[in-house]
């Protein structure tokens, strides 16, 4: 996770004061978004799993 955000810092930090967005920034990001997503699901599922019924 943190290198993802790293290279997607990196990858921005030239283009500051331009607002586009270069692709690799963009797509790390998405990746980043994605495991936190995963992690979540994942966090769900074992509540879900482990809880008294």
């Amino acid at each position: 996770m943190l290198a993802f955000l790293l290279v997607a810092t990196a990858a921005r930090a030239p283009s500051v004061g331009d607002p586009s967005v270069p692709a690799v920034a963009r797509s790390a990001l998405i990746a980043c978004v994605v495991v936190f997503c995963l992690q979540a699901v994942a966090a769900l599922a074992a509540e879900l799993r482990d809880s008294p019924r």
